[in-house]
């Protein structure tokens, strides 16, 4: 049984044990006894990129750290809503998907490591709603060495993006495709891909599988994709290997199992990137396998584990030549050395730089299990408690510069860290939404009160003006008018000017009353 079976087992074995002992107890004429914490739940709603509801979509619960292993998935009823509960205190994320929309995070990232994780307490009731989105679509063809429609023994598979922690893996897997009709991968989200043809039809006993091959780039953003691009079969070129890991070094640090391969020109250029995973065991070691199709030259070949171990080159006194039709086997090297410092990430800000927006630090590069760690700072000093992937911008803020520090640790490597300011400073906030309206009858002697609600953020505080066709009534600077004489004929309204520190002032001014 694989592990994302086992897991939804466990939960669901979980809640009917916690639904049979409740039930047990109340039969019995004994309350349930009190669980550490209490158990709590979550829920929410999704919705689609236009704004209606998704019904029927698959919403997964991760226990964080979760690995990428989901811990339950439901599905959402004809409202969009959804529902987690008997849930034990702890860290939790969300994602939601459908059938032609890309996969929605908690946070909006795709990727684990850039995951928002909420914290859900004892007894505690969390309400989070998340969004799907709108994705691209990447449409080609593929033709032969000569320019014409391929359509024997194709294999096409899409790879990617470069932002995704694991860039070598495929996000689909190598499918049978018939050439002379277009190919179509999506929806996805933005980032760069690689889309890979590859056919054995002109191969030969002496030749190492794909004889004929094609690759090419796609960038999509603004959730469409920039190129339609066609692939042109040529020979198949490149290099094939295995890489060995040692055992562990102890019974409490387990081996290295991923590794990044970087291949560079003879002159140094880097031209291809990924991370690798050495999943079966030979002995008490790892290894793992891995293909590079390439075009003919020379290259150089640099391994690094993602722990940190000192990283392994072939080719760098000179370069590694490939040889056209046929992968080059390499054979196995070991990449062996205990850990010693991790390989340094980054980080950048992003967001609107103003007063109730919100601050995201994103980080990029780091080995994908280690353990990342957030500090804010406003100009210089570090701002208490702001320690999530996440800020909203304060009144405390404004005028100041925001940074932020990451530190990453991973087992008993020496821990980097590295910071990343924002290159303007926070400007004030504006205040939205407000409306003003009067109540009371417009007659001479009445008193007219006015009103003012939905500012957005919450906590404004108001002032009111009354208005005679438009003009500034003197002394009338209060919620309620007491409508005068000279009003009669007129026409009078009332301004309201909300404030909040930290924000623009806003007004709005009510429908006009024409005294009787």
């Amino acid at each position: 049984m694989s592990k994302k079976r086992i897991s939804l087992a466990v939960a669901g074995l979980r809640a009917a044990l916690i639904a049979v002992l409740g039930l047990a107890f109340v039969a019995s004429g004994f309350a349930a006894p009190a669980v550490a914490g209490g158990y709590g739940s979550i829920l929410g709603t999704v919705t689609l990129p236009q704004g209606g509801s998704a019904a029927n979509a698959q919403v997964c619960l991760f226990t964080e750290p979760s690995g990428g292993w989901s811990s339950e998935c439901t599905s959402t009823d004809a409202s969009g809503g959804f529902q987690f509960a008997g849930l034990a205190p702890g860290s939790y994320s969300l994602s939601a998907s459908a059938d032609g929309y890309v996969t929605s995070y908690l946070g909006g990232s795709p990727y684990l490591k850039d995951r928002l994780v909420v914290e859900l307490g004892g007894g505690a009731s969390l309400h989070q709603d998340l969004q799907l989105r709108a994705g691209a679509t990447i449409t080609g063809k593929v033709l032969d060495s000569a320019g014409r429609p391929f359509g024997y023994d194709l294999t096409l598979s899409l790879r990617g993006p470069a932002e995704d922690p694991r860039p070598g893996s495929e996000l689909q897997p190598g499918t049978p495709a018939d050439g002379r009709r277009p190919y179509r991968f999506g929806p996805v989200p933005d980032g760069t891909y690689r889309v890979v043809a590859e056919s054995t039809v002109t191969c030969t006993p002496q030749q190492v599988d794909p004889c004929q091959w094609a690759e090419t780039t796609v960038v999509v953003a603004g959730g469409r994709a920039v190129t339609a691009p066609t692939l042109r079969l040529i020979g198949g070129t490149g290099f094939s290997g295995t890489v060995s890991f040692p055992a562990a070094v102890g019974p409490d640090q387990p081996p290295s199992r991923l590794y990044q391969l970087d291949v560079y020109t003879r002159a140094g250029v880097l031209v291809r990137s990924g991370v690798y995973e050495a999943s079966t065991v030979r002995g008490t070691a790892l290894r793992g396998s891995y293909q590079l199709h390439l075009k003919p030259g020379r290259y150089q070949l640099r391994f690094t584990p993602v722990d940190g171990s000192a990283s392994y080159c072939l080719g760098c006194a000179g370069g590694m030549t490939t040889t056209t039709g046929r992968l080059r086997n390499l054979g196995t090297i070991t990449l062996a050395g205990p850990v010693k410092a991790l390989s340094t990430g980054g980080v950048r800000i992003v967001g609107t730089p103003t007063v109730g927006q919100t601050l995201t630090a994103v980080t990029t590069g780091w080995p994908v299990s280690a353990r990342l760690q957030y500090q804010w700072y406003r100009n210089g000093h570090r701002i208490r408690g702001a320690q999530q992937a996440t800020r909203v911008l304060t009144a405390g803020d404004l005028h100041r510069r925001i940074s932020v520090r990451v530190r990453a640790s991973l087992d008993r490597a020496r821990s980097a860290q590295v910071v990343a300011g924002l290159s303007t400073r926070i400007r004030s906030g504006q205040l939205s939404g407000g409306t003003a309206t009067i109540t009371g009858s417009p007659m001479v002697g009445q008193r007219l009160v006015a009103g003012s609600t939905g500012w957005q953020p919450a906590g404004v505080r108001l002032h009111y003006y009354w208005l005679r066709d438009g003009r500034t009534i003197r002394r009338a600077t209060g919620r309620s008018y007491q409508v005068r004489a000279a009003d009669l004929g007129h026409q009078v309204s009332v301004r309201v000017t909300a404030e909040k520190a930290g924000y623009r002032s806003s007004m709005v001014i009510s429908t006009a009353l024409t005294i009787n």
